[in-house]
């Protein structure tokens, strides 16, 4: 076997034909053997329109290595027809600010002139997570989108504030670290979520609330039978009859008490056996109670 590579071709008038294969393996069996059938084409014309820059703005890209810029909003490539083009769009820049191209990359099949591939530019702006109820000096972090920062507050008393880089208008998704000082844990509210950054320079705010302890007792459980529960999104169990849980202080939770088996072969439920409370304080006590279920 050989393999081969064939060079385009071009023409008395300038114009390039591509050959399909370019390259590739053959056999050759005997002599006079036609291994390979080449055909050769004259290129297509694809085009890459973009929208979201402002007037005259330069954006530049590659298309399968080859590089092209604009100050339009169309960038034309000539490829082989039936070929598939990887194409990758760079960030453009404007009056200070960066725009990021969606989609970034990808390909294209070239079947004919004329296919086009659409670019939507989107201003990349700044925001800020300022942060509220920390003690001074305490280190807080979170991250936006996936990009993470942070930092500590102030002795002042004034609110630090973190920056991020986000698409004007879009959705962001941002997830705040808890954050600790003196022996106590601070949880922000909401903890996580999702956003739209409006304009350059808008504030959001991160608030936090120290963490405490509560617990829950039960009674009507035979002693030793092991039950459990689940408050604030943690889950717990034990043999005793007390559960603690850390909460936000001041702030709603969750709770749900699942069936029990005790040894003596009945099964016992929580009453309430879910609901919401409150958590005013620490070591603050609600009480379960067991009753079993029987039979018909």
């Amino acid at each position: 076997g050989f393999s081969f590579y064939l060079y385009n071709s071009n023409t008395w008038s300038g114009q390039t034909y591509y050959p399909n294969p370019q390259s590739g393996w053959a056999v050759a069996h005997w002599s006079g053997e036609v291994v390979e059938t080449i055909t050769f084409s004259p290129p297509v014309n694809i085009y890459f329109q973009e929208s979201g820059l402002p007037p005259g703005t330069s954006w530049s890209m590659y298309a399968n290595g080859n590089y092209g810029y604009s100050n339009s909003n169309t960038i034309e490539f000539s490829v082989p027809k039936d070929s598939y083009v990887y194409y990758s769009i760079n960030n453009a820049y404007s009056g200070g600010f960066t725009y990021v191209p969606t989609p970034s990359s990808g390909g294209i099949y070239a079947y004919s002139s004329g296919e086009t591939v659409y670019i939507n530019f989107v201003q990349e702006i700044t925001i800020y997570f300022k942060e509220k109820n920390l003690p001074g000096g305490t280190y807080w972090s979170m991250s936006v989108d996936g990009t993470s920062n942070g930092g500590y507050t102030q002795w002042n008393g004034q609110s630090n504030e973190l920056s991020f880089l986000v698409p004007k208008g879009e959705y962001f998704i941002y997830s705040i670290d808890p954050a600790y000082s003196g022996g106590t844990t601070y949880k922000a509210v909401p903890s996580s979520g999702a956003d739209v950054a409006g304009y350059n320079g808008e504030v959001f705010y991160a608030v936090f609330y120290p963490v405490i302890w509560i617990h829950f007792k039960e009674s009507g459980l035979p002693q030793g039978t092991y039950w459990s529960m689940t408050a604030g999104g943690a889950y717990n169990g034990t043999r005793t009859n007390e559960l603690g849980f850390q909460v936000v202080k001041d702030s709603w939770f969750s709770f749900t008490v699942y069936e029990a088996t005790a040894s003596n072969g009945l099964t016992y439920v929580g009453e309430p056996s879910s609901g919401s409370e409150y958590a005013s304080y620490a070591g603050e006590v609600y009480m379960i109670k067991f009753v079993p279920i029987y039979g018909i």
